[in-house]
């Protein structure tokens, strides 16, 4: 089984694998293993190199998707190629990391998911923001690193304090 799921920017995925005995284990314990209190599973996110080449030649041979991208950066005054490009762009399916600031996109939707993803995706954006990531985690790690980063700011539920 896969857990763990990311993604980079040319779409490449990265995953846990777990192996599964139907016969000795329970199926619900596994699936259940990520969302756990107190247990971190992680994933060490490998190196993107050259990454602002790809997008360069991305625009350069006129790929509908990321020309619609750098349009999206010029109509903010700003250029997709003026990014920091050390940073890893490992992403849940379905968050892109390079449009999330813009307020008509539209994330992607799944059809086994019922839960929206978007407190998901806000949490996982802002960990993004503040710092590389070299280790990717599950969606819990990143509330309460969303929740630890509003208590030292001295906010809570949104509020100052």
């Amino acid at each position: 089984m896969k857990s763990l799921v990311y993604q980079d920017l040319k779409g490449r995925p990265i995953y846990l694998t777990e192996e599964f005995d139907f016969f000795q284990e329970s199926l619900l314990e596994l699936l259940r293993q990520p969302f756990r209190e107190g247990e971190d599973l992680s994933l060490d996110a490998p190196k993107q190199e050259e990454l602002q080449l790809f997008v360069q030649k991305q625009l350069y041979y006129q790929v509908p998707k990321w020309l619609k991208m750098q349009e999206k950066y010029y109509e903010q005054g700003k250029n997709l190629l003026d990014l920091n490009w050390n940073k890893s762009y490992w992403s849940p399916p379905g968050l892109n990391l390079l449009t999330f600031d813009f307020s008509d996109d539209t994330p992607e939707s799944f059809f086994q998911v019922d839960t929206p993803l978007e407190k998901y995706y806000h949490s996982f954006y802002e960990s993004f923001q503040l710092q590389e990531h070299e280790k990717l985690h599950t969606p819990s790690f990143y509330a309460i690193i969303k929740d630890k980063n509003k208590v030292k700011n001295g906010e809570w539920n949104g509020k100052k304090t």
